[in-house]
């Protein structure tokens, strides 16, 4: 069976059978775009979790309704809670980061002010852009559940509890070895500074606080490739990223 085209509605009556009217964006995508019509099959999702297979029953400029038939259950999320610290790099970069990170299956993208960071603390307006940016990732890649995208103020101290911390330093052992020394399923936290990196002092407070220092091998990574590889290390080793698909 072909993919199914995919769109977002945020509330989702949990019964087949029931009727939803798009949002004029996604009208006007289904309609305009992706010219779908009366009577074809899409799948919708509402980014908390749940996706149905669901039929057009109505088409036309400025609104389309679907009609839900079935949920769509198969095994898409990691199942490893990984949340992203990103130190705050340019926005065009940021947007970067946020797409690849919810393509990988990270659960957080929290972006912080480091004592390098170029750019200050994100508007409400910014990191509306970022989510919806999530949100045009999950159609494309699979996802029902959106990445939370909140900053968060300064990468947090001692890390919670049941939670390993890893924050990413050239000269850090690698972090290959430490995933060799987990077990099970923790939840993972990974920081990365912005482009200047952080300061040696910072890399010592968060140390005495409970992180592990990791590297990513010989060669220098930008600040805004080295989260995600390490976020592709973690997914691979202790998660779902490169297993069978389904």
């Amino acid at each position: 069976m072909s993919r199914l085209w995919r769109v977002h509605h945020a509330e989702l009556p949990a019964v087949a059978g029931a009727s939803i009217d798009l949002g004029q964006k996604e009208a006007h995508h289904v309609h305009r775009v992706l010219r779908l019509r009366t009577g074809e099959p899409v799948a919708v999702f509402d980014g908390q979790g749940s996706e149905w297979r669901a039929v057009v029953s109505c088409s036309a400029t400025g609104r389309v309704t679907l009609t839900l038939e079935a949920p769509l259950e198969s095994d898409v999320e990691a199942p490893l809670e990984l949340e992203l610290y990103q130190g705050l790099c340019k926005a065009d970069r940021m947007d970067w980061i946020v797409q690849k990170a919810t393509e990988l299956g990270v659960a957080a993208v929290r972006p912080f002010v480091c004592r390098r960071s170029e750019a200050r603390r994100p508007s409400e307006r910014r990191l509306e852009r970022w989510r919806r940016i999530a949100l045009e990732a999950c159609k494309q890649c699979g996802r029902r559940r959106a990445p939370v995208v909140e900053p968060s103020d300064g990468l947090p101290g001692v890390p919670a509890q049941g939670t390993v911390a890893f924050v990413l330093d050239p000269e850090g052992p690698p972090l290959a070895d430490g995933c060799a020394a987990l077990s099970g399923l923790p939840r993972l936290w990974i920081a990365i500074g912005p482009e200047g990196g952080f300061e040696g002092d910072e890399l010592r407070v968060w140390g005495a606080a409970g992180w592990r220092r990791a590297g990513l091998g010989p060669r220098t990574l930008r600040a805004d490739t080295a989260g995600l590889v390490a976020a592709a290390i973690l997914l691979h080793r202790l998660g779902d990223l490169g297993r069978a698909a389904g």
